[in-house]
């Protein structure tokens, strides 16, 4: 697939590697380290809504939430923000 040029790029097996094959056991320690930071802000921003709720403020208040395209989590051999796919 298009994704194969990533799959064995100059910068594999280096600290900083964006990209190319990574060992099962650190890519599930890094997806379950993404997942919890994800967590933990979506918990953070439920404690902010319920403050604003419990203080009267909801019908008052417009909520916007951004977010850019994440991180890749090795997915099509890509780690970071590298490509922006989809």
């Amino acid at each position: 697939g298009w994704d194969s040029e990533w799959r064995n790029c100059s910068a594999q097996m280096s600290k900083d590697a964006y990209c190319g094959e990574a060992d099962a056991a650190e890519v599930a320690l890094a997806r379950r380290a993404y997942l919890a930071s994800v967590a933990f802000v979506d918990e953070q921003i439920g404690l902010v809504l319920g403050e604003v709720k419990k203080l009267g403020l909801w019908e008052k208040t417009f909520v916007l939430y951004t977010s850019d395209h994440g991180d890749m989590q090795m997915d099509h051999y890509m780690w970071r923000k590298v490509w922006p796919y989809e």
